[in-house]
């Protein structure tokens, strides 16, 4: 559980991702919040689990599609839809490490969010273009780099400045099938319609930090997109190397 400063009131504050200051669809360990009353900007890192702790924040690491928990050590098959996460030029290599980023302030903990590593290359998944803004654009094409900086607090006269386009997280797409359903629909029809637990999902959407865009499979490229339910392009797969 976070702890809320002194002083703060829930229904005048808005949350954002603390270490992209955009997204305000997810956010990590540690987030922000801003007062619509002044302006004012705090920053809760979620409380640190102990044995007396009966109400807690638990992060779920995401499986493979044989159902095991990732291996940050591992390499793993990626696939956008049919399509495999392979990116440069001669025979570039789908394999890929999906390292957790740590939390911004304190990093004994992860963040929830990931950087992907490049087996063969050791460089990281990430977005091109000359500007931040150009990054986080609808179509920007994914390539390989260095390692970006990540959040740095102390920075933009303590208001912090983001962290680079090289940090995805995994959106769990769950097996929901989108039906009308009418007073006649049966059971199973029902349930089809209506499953919308985590629980055991092996499939994700590949999801920027920084834009919220997702990262779907488009010609012989990867690039940007606005988030589209049964988009097929859209659904990363995550395969243990053999």
């Amino acid at each position: 559980m976070g702890k809320q400063p002194a002083g703060t009131t829930n229904s005048y504050l808005s949350g954002i991702d603390n270490g992209s200051l955009t997204n305000q669809n997810v956010s990590g360990r540690t987030y922000r919040t801003i007062s619509a009353l002044n302006g004012a900007a705090s920053t809760i890192s979620q409380t640190p689990h102990t044995a007396s702790q009966p109400v807690y924040s638990k992060g779920r690491l995401p499986l493979d599609v044989q159902g095991n928990t990732i291996n940050p050590q591992a390499n793993y098959q990626l696939a956008l839809g049919s399509t495999p996460l392979a990116l440069g030029a001669g025979s570039p290599s789908s394999l890929w490490k999906i390292v957790p980023v740590r939390d911004e302030t304190d990093s004994a903990y992860n963040s929830g969010f990931y950087r992907l590593q490049n087996s063969a290359t050791g460089a990281y998944l990430q977005l091109g273009g000359s500007t931040v803004e150009s990054r986080r654009a609808i179509g920007s094409a994914a390539l390989q780099g260095p390692v970006l900086p990540g959040f740095n607090a102390a920075g933009n006269g303590g208001n912090g400045i983001p962290g680079g386009s090289d940090q995805w997280y995994l959106q769990p797409v769950t097996d929901n099938v989108p039906l009308t359903l009418a007073l006649n629909s049966s059971d199973a029809t029902q349930a089809q319609a209506s499953k919308t637990s985590v629980d055991g999902v092996q499939r994700y959407r590949l999801v920027n930090r920084n834009s919220g865009f997702a990262l779907q499979a488009q010609s012989s490229q990867f690039v940007l997109a606005g988030q589209t339910p049964g988009n097929a392009a859209q659904i990363l797969s995550i395969t243990p190397a053999p």
